[in-house]
């Protein structure tokens, strides 16, 4: 028989150590408490950036780009297109103007610039529709996205280490070895993306060459007598279109990607 004693949780009897109490006959092993939850949870780390749903109606370039994400390919080729339409417009103002000047003088053919002036004017109106169109698909790539996050955080880093002789230690270690872990994420989510981008990149360039072969298959068939002269020109102007603002889209690219090198 065990020497040893304890108190029955149930009866408060005294008696000798074992499974069951020798007085009432109930349980003697009392269940270990529940682990209390952490009063606060670890924050994570920074969130991924959410996959973001492609829009309906997305506008249409003539070209694609293989290998390109369909909605980045997009929002590039929006960006692109909007500084190039901006000087259209710019034009177009500086014509109608022009026109419209031409109309008042004494011996001009009122009838001719008029017609001129309203084919101006329709030209107007469907590049400031085509700039609506563009301006609701704009936003940033993943990359930009982590490359402002970034940004930012060094940001909080530097004000929080301005700021070390005025808060507690603990906090300030705290608060530092947060922003640290979350640079840590950033910065390698930045070479990922980077990685995709110069991907990217690279296709572009290919997508410009198979556009380029498109313009010379275009050459030949006109010049063997296989397309009238307003198709081809009407073609040719598409293609050129296409190809001016595929190079600035790839421009602007190049420089997203050496900005966050620089990280």
């Amino acid at each position: 028989m065990s020497d040893e004693y304890i108190e029955c949780p149930s009866c408060n009897s005294i008696v000798p150590i074992g499974r069951f109490c020798k007085s009432c006959g109930e349980s003697l092993i009392v269940a270990a408490p529940a682990k209390p939850p952490s009063e606060t949870p670890p924050e994570p780390l920074v969130p991924p950036i959410p996959e973001e749903d492609v829009p309906p109606n997305l506008p249409d370039f003539g070209i694609t780009v293989p290998g390109m994400e369909k909605l980045a390919f997009t929002r590039m080729m929006c960006k692109a297109e909007l500084s190039v339409i901006q000087k259209d417009l710019d034009l177009l103002i500086k014509q109608i103007q022009s026109t419209r000047q031409a109309i008042q003088l004494q011996h001009s053919d009122k009838a001719l610039l008029t017609a001129r002036a309203e084919q101006l004017r329709a030209a107007f109106d469907k590049t400031k529709t085509r700039r609506e169109e563009l301006s609701r698909c704009t936003g940033n790539l993943s990359l930009e996205k982590a490359h402002t996050s970034f940004k930012e955080h060094e940001e909080k880093l530097a004000k929080l280490d301005a700021a070390e002789d005025s808060l507690d230690s603990a906090i300030y270690k705290e608060q530092r070895e947060k922003l640290i872990a979350n640079l840590k994420a950033l910065k390698k989510e930045l070479k990922s993306s980077i990685k995709v981008a110069e991907k990217w990149h690279k296709s572009m360039k290919k997508a410009r060459r198979n556009i380029e072969k498109d313009s010379s298959r275009l050459d030949a068939k006109h010049k063997m007598g296989d397309m009238s002269a307003s198709t081809y020109d009407d073609a040719k102007a598409r293609i050129e279109r296409s190809l001016m603002v595929l190079d600035v889209a790839r421009e602007m690219l190049g420089e997203i990607i050496e900005n966050a090198k620089k990280m």
